[in-house]
């Protein structure tokens, strides 16, 4: 089968994280089986099993360490076996958390305010994707295409602003900018997204 798509971080706690994914687009021919779910301790660099075979599009790691960095990747299985699969586009690190700091227990993890709505431009033309996110301590913001971590160039201009917005322009589209746009935020009490499809007119 074809590696899963949009896999993401989408919940986390001391000890354990929420995966999510949506389906290949392609299955092989052979239907699936589920879905096989790696990661690896950034410190040990080696990938280690942690469900053979879920059967849905998401899943719950636990067991993880406070304090330790981690990286997960995501397999469809077939009748043939796994196939490649797709490494979540950012790390993870389960803060130790201070058991007696109640204060800190209150803190917001990242909420959106605002999100991303879907787009369709004509080729050649700007487009936008605007969004307002909040959270204490201000959360970390990264910009993904189809799972892709983003970086301003010509082609893509990344802002935001002192009230939590942020904005991604792309300066002139092409017909290969089609897809999955995702806006992730992440601060020590969590991570949160949001995501839009773009289609171009030809």
């Amino acid at each position: 089968p074809d590696p899963p798509e949009d896999a993401e971080v989408v919940a986390r706690s001391g000890r354990s994280v929420t995966l999510s994914w949506v389906a290949p687009a392609s299955d092989g021919g052979g239907g699936l089986c589920g879905y096989r779910v790696e990661m690896k301790a950034v410190a040990t660099g080696e990938w280690r099993l942690c469900h053979e075979l879920v059967p849905g599009p998401e899943c719950v790691v636990d067991g993880l360490a406070p304090g330790e960095t981690y990286r997960f990747r995501v397999a469809a299985v077939g009748p043939a076996g796994a196939g490649e699969p797709v490494h979540l586009p950012q790390m993870v690190k389960l803060d130790l958390g201070p058991a007696h700091c109640t204060p800190c227990l209150s803190l917001p993890a990242p909420v959106f305010l605002t999100e991303l709505q879907n787009q369709e431009v004509q080729d050649g033309y700007p487009v936008s994707f605007d969004c307002v996110v909040t959270g204490q301590p201000v959360p970390t913001v990264c910009w993904f295409k189809d799972g892709r971590m983003l970086e301003e160039d010509d082609h893509y201009m990344i802002s935001e602003d002192q009230q939590g917005g942020h904005q991604l322009i792309i300066t002139a589209v092409v017909p290969a900018d089609m897809g999955v746009y995702r806006c992730m935020a992440e601060n020590s009490m969590g991570v949160s997204s949001t995501k839009a499809e773009l289609r171009v007119d030809r």
